[in-house]
């Protein structure tokens, strides 16, 4: 199956180059260097890798080292072209002869909290609540809100999914069957054969629990039985080095109306999704969930008065595919 190629997606915003010299130097390589490309390095990164793991010598040689990461840099900027000013999605592609491309589409503006947060605030915690002046400075937005769903099937791990491809179809397929269109403000979960959290469709989830934290595990390199089988996304990269802790194990559905069945998967605690279980796991309970694109910024917002995560279908859950009800479970992950 050679008929692919390795590309990232990330943020062309002429706003960036006013991030080196200030106050943002947890900003990490936007800080250090004056780019309008957000976390380049992690990008070239994550293609390089993937590159290196199927063996394309040409692309490896395009994109190892400073010389490749300033090549990738000046083709996307000369590629846009230096005279435009308003932000852009920027899909950068490498082919196994080591040929770039990029396609490039609007995208709204932001601020730097968003891009750049200094901490993510937990749930209940709004830019007005801090305890005192200053606390709430580098805090990101908490809208536009999105409605959180979890993938009516499961996905299995494979190379496509640790590493990003332009073979989509898990994805395309996850979202076309939550009738996800371009302009919904919504997200689906993808979901592993063995009833783990692997990752948003375009998103890296990260979900609140024990007072921190926690993101979907993802190994160093591919592999069929470590991690989650999702992406090592950039910003969940950047995130993992400053506020946020990698987990072992989520529960993406496995509820009840009064009580939870089963086990979680993606919690500190693993658990598998077995359909049968009885033990109510209250402490691997998440609280709230936060989405943030590699592309763009943290995009969604979370709540803990009431749960409000759509379930399409699970094991002992009223909440059926088709009828889209409301999960109300003891052990349902609550976002806004």
């Amino acid at each position: 199956m050679d008929d692919f190629q390795l590309f990232s997606s990330l943020r062309y915003d002429p706003a960036l180059l006013q991030i080196p010299g200030s106050s943002l130097s947890h900003a990490g390589w936007n800080w250090a260097n004056s780019s309008p490309l957000y976390m380049l390095d992690y990008h070239r990164d994550r293609m390089l890798s993937a590159a290196t793991h199927w063996g394309w010598t040409a692309a490896v040689e395009a994109l190892e080292g400073d010389a490749g990461l300033e090549r990738l840099g000046n083709y996307i900027v000369s590629s846009i072209g230096d005279s435009t000013r308003a932000p852009l999605r920027v899909r950068v592609a490498i082919t196994k002869q080591g040929a770039l491309s990029v396609v490039s589409s609007p995208v709204p503006e932001t601020t730097p909290a968003n891009l750049f947060p200094a901490r993510l605030p937990p749930p209940g915690e709004t830019q007005s609540s801090g305890p005192e002046e200053g606390f709430n400075e580098g805090i990101p937005s908490k809208t536009p809100e999105y409605e959180i769903l979890v993938d009516a099937s499961r996905t299995a791990r494979s190379e496509y999914t640790h590493f990003k491809t332009t073979l989509r179809a898990a994805y395309d397929g996850a979202r076309q069957r939550a009738q996800i269109g371009l302009p919904d403000l919504k997200e689906v979960l993808i979901v592993s054969e063995d009833g783990a959290v692997m990752e948003g469709s375009i998103t890296t989830p990260y979900f609140w629990r024990e007072g921190r934290w926690v993101t979907p595990a993802v190994s160093s390199a591919y592999s069929r039985e470590k991690g989650s089988g999702g992406q090592n996304g950039t910003s969940r990269r950047w995130a993992l080095g400053r506020f946020v802790k990698s987990a072992e194990a989520e529960l993406p559905d496995q509820c009840s109306s009064n009580k939870t069945q089963g086990h979680r998967r993606r919690g500190d605690h693993p658990g598998r999704l077995t359909g049968r279980g009885r033990r109510v796991l209250a402490e691997q309970r998440c609280e709230g969930v936060l989405l943030w694109e590699d592309q763009a910024q943290l995009i969604s917002s979370e709540r803990t008065a009431g749960c409000s995560l759509v379930v399409p279908s699970c094991c002992g859950c009223p909440a059926r595919a088709g009828n889209r009800r409301r999960c109300r479970g003891v052990g349902a992950i609550r976002v806004a």
